[in-house]
């Protein structure tokens, strides 16, 4: 395995690990439902999804076949890449991931026990694992030099925005003014400035 991949298979790794602990613990016992989140964002989202892995899959097994779908990027941007998701994503997602506790859900839902997180990175933004997503896999698409990828995160960011506006309905329905107050002083994506 040339040295790009096996940066690119450490950085696929160590995130994966990290959000792959968290979920489980917080979605012990939990039964998956699509039905909240609707079928035209869980569906497209999903697929996106297994999509994204299995290219991510191939890359790392045989980047042959998937070699149509890469570019060159100077080396600056694929070292920016690493250090992206080395260095910047993993601490956010643990960050992030602790600040939530077991608020962690597959899809909008909010569980009885939820409970409005405010802290942590949610002190600045409302969604900072969406965001922290977006970077992971820019990272890995600059790391890979991979439009697909590239593609991807555009195709999967549309997606969530959508969907983001289903989950706030909710957590204000859950909520109500606190929710509002909260919502007033953070940004959904990036912090107020």
């Amino acid at each position: 395995m040339d040295v790009v991949r096996l940066i690119f298979a450490a950085v696929v790794l160590v995130n994966f690990v990290i959000v792959g602990t968290y979920r489980r613990r917080a979605q012990a016992g939990e039964k998956f439902s699509l039905a909240e989140e609707g079928p035209l964002i869980a569906v497209p989202l999903r697929l996106l999804a297994l999509a994204a892995l299995a290219y991510i899959g191939t890359y790392l097994a045989a980047p042959g076949v998937v070699s149509w779908s890469l570019v060159e990027l100077p080396v600056w941007v694929r070292a920016a890449g690493v250090f992206v998701g080395l260095a910047v994503v993993p601490p956010l997602i643990v960050w992030t991931q602790r600040a939530l506790g077991t608020n962690v859900t597959t899809t909008v839902i909010t569980r009885e026990h939820h409970q409005l997180v405010t802290h942590g990175p949610y002190r600045y933004v409302r969604h900072p694992l969406y965001v922290l997503g977006l970077l992971l896999y820019l990272s890995l698409a600059t790391i890979s030099g991979s439009w697909v990828l590239g593609g991807a995160v555009v195709a999967g960011f549309a997606i969530i925005a959508v969907r983001t506006g289903k989950e706030e309905a909710m957590l204000l329905e859950r909520f109500g003014d606190e929710y509002r107050r909260y919502r007033d002083r953070t940004g959904r994506f990036l912090p107020c400035v």
